[in-house]
């Protein structure tokens, strides 16, 4: 079989859950982590059971050097995957020549239209010309920007295209003098650029991720609904219940359709808010890497980048789940521990939930050693809090 060689950064959960899914499927993926060599020592995602090997890099560019320099001579072409933006537009923008080696995520196997479709206003037009709604956005130039400019207020600010800038910095603003601040916070973070948002405050916040292929005509996905999540404000869920609604189900079925027919082949992870007071569901944005919630597959069984992987060996896939239809509720324990620390739950709820949770972002029994250090951690902080 071709290798499986997953890219990822120090300390993550995505990557965790990616290499836990091939695992519990018998596949072992060769692990290319960046991280500093003084940090190597409390990197938990490197002590999963499951990879095959491990290699530390320094970088991102060191990171493709390394695969290069270390796969590229295999007799099948390994396939490779990483959840980091960055990463994934660094393999974009070197599409033409990495292919020769390697099975890589792509859009209709044309280099540098990941990237391009990366712009999250140019997502906003893709959305709205395969048929689906989306938010009405518009990019700012921060040094352009004009403040007695009309808004539909509220709005969201955040950042422009997939790897520009950070999720920590998106912001909600419920008038013009929060969005005078937050702009001013930005310009002195150094962006420049900035994707404008309308916000809908009542509002259902779903995440779909999965994988998808032309090639082999797969539609592979899970639904989630948020219920909590770490940042508060605008951060990455933490813990939610699985949809079953069948009225969401049909929406993502049908986008990851159209996406599948776009021409994209990879994993892709999906934002979606549907309207409560309208019923109206829109995309809000997409990313086209593996999405953090891969770890829910070990309650689902729906292993979406497996199966992807599978079908370029030639694997029959009839055996294997290609759609949740499990309910059940999903904790990424990692970050969702936040709340108990800062005291928004109890101790006594989050425990409860835990056990009700079919998957973990972190502590998985069959893989207990890369959640030793972080539960540790975990601890630690709770205990000075208290």
């Amino acid at each position: 079989m071709r290798k499986m060689i997953i890219i990822g950064s120090s300390n993550n959960f995505n990557e965790l859950g990616l290499v836990r899914s091939f695992g519990v499927n018998g596949i072992k993926p060769y692990g290319i982590i960046i991280c500093n060599k003084k940090q190597w020592k409390h990197d938990w995602l490197h002590q999963s059971k499951y990879w095959a090997k491990c290699y530390r890099v320094d970088s991102g560019k060191e990171a493709i050097d390394f695969l290069i320099e270390q796969f590229s001579e295999e007799k099948e072409k390994p396939c490779v995957t990483t959840p980091v933006d960055y990463i994934v537009q660094m393999l974009d923008e070197k599409f033409e020549v990495l292919s020769s080696k390697f099975i890589l995520q792509n859009i209709n196997n044309k280099e540098g239209e990941i990237t391009y479709y990366s712009n999250k206003l140019r997502q906003t037009e893709l959305t709205r010309r395969l048929g689906f709604n989306s938010l009405a956005s518009e990019i700012m130039i921060l040094n352009e920007f004009d403040e007695n400019k009309q808004l539909d207020f509220p709005i969201i600010l955040k950042p422009a295209a997939c790897g520009e800038g950070s999720k920590d910095d998106i912001v909600i603003c419920k008038n013009k003098s929060e969005m005078v601040i937050a702009i001013d916070k930005l310009k002195r973070k150094n962006y420049r650029r900035i994707l404008c948002q309308k916000y809908l405050g009542n509002r259902t916040e779903i995440i779909a991720y999965g994988a998808v292929s032309k090639k082999f005509e797969l539609v592979s996905y899970t639904v989630l609904k948020n219920i909590r999540q770490w940042p508060e404000s605008y951060g990455v869920g933490s813990y939610g219940v699985l949809v079953l609604d069948q009225h969401i189900q049909e929406f993502v079925n049908k986008f990851y359709h159209a996406i599948m027919q776009f021409g994209y082949d990879g994993p892709l992870d999906t934002d979606i808010f549907m309207d409560n007071d309208t019923g109206n569901i829109y995309v809000s944005e997409y990313n086209w890497r593996p999405g953090g919630r891969n770890y829910t597959s070990l309650g689902t069984e729906v292993y979406s980048i497996v199966l992807w992987y599978l079908l370029y060996n030639n694997i029959d896939i009839s055996k294997y789940k290609i759609i949740n239809k499990k309910g059940g509720y999903t904790m990424n324990d990692s970050t969702d521990f936040n709340h108990v620390i800062n005291g928004k739950i109890t101790l006594k709820q989050w425990k409860k939930e835990f056990k009700e949770s079919i998957a973990h972002g972190l502590i998985f029994k069959e893989d207990i050693i890369p959640a030793i250090i972080p539960v540790v951690s975990m601890i630690k902080k709770w205990i000075k809090k208290r």
